[in-house]
């Protein structure tokens, strides 16, 4: 039939390459949401501004991530303010996380000499002299 006396045809010359783009961006978004982190599934829509805020929502760190991070930055130590300045975290739920680590033996809740809580990750301790701890 020529899709419609042709007019199909005529129709997908024009419209082909919004629907094939659509197509592929409907992919990229099935496996960005099954695989949340470590990809850059988006890398064909940099034109748009919303490839942009795909991209920084999905390859944001999660606040484990982010706790970590801070710790080695920091001598192995980690405190919520770190942590709430090092991702994008509230102060609440850094404490929240940091926590959750502690109680799973991941870190040790310490005072430090100014009476600040931190919590020691030692696996990332490189200067044992520079911390500064209240002794319990």
């Amino acid at each position: 039939t020529g899709g419609l006396c042709m007019f199909g045809g005529f129709y997908d010359f024009f419209t082909l390459p919004r629907q094939v783009e659509e197509a592929n961006l409907r992919l990229d978004y099935r496996k960005a949401l099954e695989n949340r982190r470590g990809r850059d599934w988006v890398t064909d829509y940099r034109s748009s501004g919303w490839g942009d805020r795909f991209r920084q929502e999905f390859n944001r760190d999660s606040p484990e991530k982010t706790i970590l991070k801070a710790a080695r930055n920091n001598n192995g130590v980690a405190t919520p303010a770190s942590v709430a300045l090092e991702g994008d975290l509230s102060i609440d739920d850094a404490k929240k996380h940091l926590d959750e680590m502690a109680s799973r033996g991941y870190a040790e809740v310490k005072i430090t000499r100014s009476g600040t809580m931190a919590y020691l990750f030692p696996e990332f301790v490189t200067d044992p002299g520079k911390l500064d701890f209240e002794d319990l």
